[in-house]
């Protein structure tokens, strides 16, 4: 099954920040603005069900 997938929009500051994040943190392997997103929403969630 293929995967699909949506276009989410963030404010020009939020991109330039999360460009900063992936430059800060080469150990995370995080290539890109969506691989930040998804890393980011999956630990929301994750946290949120443990809570």
């Amino acid at each position: 099954m293929r995967i699909r997938y949506v276009n989410i929009s963030v404010p020009e500051g939020l991109a330039k920040a999360i460009n900063d994040y992936i430059k800060e943190h080469p150990e995370l392997d995080l290539r890109s603005r969506a691989q930040v997103v998804n890393f980011a929403l999956r630990k929301l969630f994750t946290e949120k069900e443990e809570n």
